[in-house]
């Protein structure tokens, strides 16, 4: 894939699929955070999450090998945690 192909397929995804599958990403990204900083002590903010997922795709790419979706939805958390 192209990098622009990358970018857009997560623009829609983040813009479509997934907004419908999961609601709105501030939404989400604030309920996760609340249940991970309950779950650990730690206080975890929305735009950590993002982060975080992105680190957990990064980490599914060096021990699965290479799959396109990995680098798609790292550049949705991306853009998540700019938007946040």
């Amino acid at each position: 894939m192209q990098p622009s192909e990358i970018l857009e397929t997560a623009r829609d995804l983040v813009a479509g699929e997934r907004a419908e599958q999961h609601g709105d990403f501030q939404a989400n990204m604030d309920v996760i955070a609340a249940m991970w900083t309950a779950y650990t002590g730690h206080r975890f903010e929305a735009r950590d999450v993002a982060w975080m997922m992105a680190l957990v795709k990064i980490a599914r790419e060096r021990t699965g090998g290479d799959n396109p979706d990995n680098a798609i939805d790292v550049a949705g958390y991306a853009g998540i945690a700019g938007a946040l």
